[in-house]
């Protein structure tokens, strides 16, 4: 086990490495990945509530895999840019975080819940 955090630490740096030069890219692969796993894990816990046993909903995991690769990895992506374009970050205080935050709670929050809810039906 003594090499793990020298495992980890490359990890994080071929990781680090691929955000700046395939920004897009891998944030689409990072948001897909943990679409389907987070949703691997409510399946599971939805399963057990109703005491089945667990299977993954194959259709339902590509659902996700779909939503997080294009709309959580890409759109969001862009989405951030443009605030951050709107409220650059050197300029940062308490009030313009609130304000940036309200901004896309008021303008893209609703949208993006209402349509993963109906993209995934549950």
């Amino acid at each position: 086990f003594a090499g793990i955090p020298r495992i980890a630490g490359r990890a994080w740096k071929s990781y680090s490495s691929a955000l700046q030069k395939y920004p897009v890219r891998t944030n689409a692969a990072t948001c897909g990945t943990l679409q389907v796993v987070s949703d691997a894990f409510a399946q599971r816990l939805q399963q057990q509530d109703a005491g089945q046993g667990f299977f993954l909903d194959a259709t339902r995991s590509l659902t996700m895999l779909g939503w997080g690769g294009t709309i959580g990895g890409v759109v969001v992506y862009q989405w951030m840019r443009y605030l951050d374009k709107l409220f650059p970050p050197a300029q940062n205080t308490v009030l313009r975080v609130f304000a940036k935050i309200g901004v896309n709670q008021a303008a893209i929050a609703p949208t993006m819940n209402g349509s993963l809810k109906t993209s995934v039906g549950t």
